[in-house]
């Protein structure tokens, strides 16, 4: 999955309230004010692996990832 938009810090918190996010998130978008990246690793130690994606990713961006689904 990919999360991106302008709510990210919502939706990836919310995602990481299941266990199968972990594994399934391929990249989010960050530089936010809220950015997930503050407050997820300390509930996942490997959430540093995860791309970040540019603010107002658009699909130049996340096309590579190759994601299964997109939440925005």
């Amino acid at each position: 999955m990919v999360v991106a938009g302008k709510g990210t810090y919502m939706v990836t918190g919310a995602l990481f309230a299941f266990e199968e996010a972990k594994d399934r998130l391929a990249a989010f978008e960050g530089g936010r004010y809220n950015d997930p990246a503050n407050f997820i690793p300390l509930i996942d130690a490997k959430f540093g692996d995860i791309a970040v994606l540019e603010r107002n990713a658009g699909p130049e961006q996340i096309a590579p990832v190759k994601p299964d689904a997109i939440v925005l």
